[in-house]
C-alpha cells in the first residue's frame, strides 16, 4: 500500500490541479493506482491488528 501512495505522490506532486486535469492518461493512471490501493486495503486482515 505504501508503494501505491509513493507512486501517486510522485506522479501528481509537481502538478497543479489544473495541469493534472489536462493530462487524461495521467488521470487514468492515478485512478488505477487508487483502485489498486483500495483493493490492497480491503485485503488487510484487521483481526490481526489488535
Amino acid at each position: 500500500m505504501l508503494q501505491f501512495v509513493q507512486e501517486l505522490r510522485a506522479l501528481v506532486a509537481p502538478l497543479s490541479a489544473a495541469e493534472f486535469a489536462q493530462h487524461r492518461v495521467l488521470c487514468l493512471a492515478v485512478e488505477k493506482l487508487f483502485i489498486n490501493l483500495g483493493e490492497a486495503a480491503y485485503r488487510v486482515d484487521t483481526s490481526r491488528a489488535q
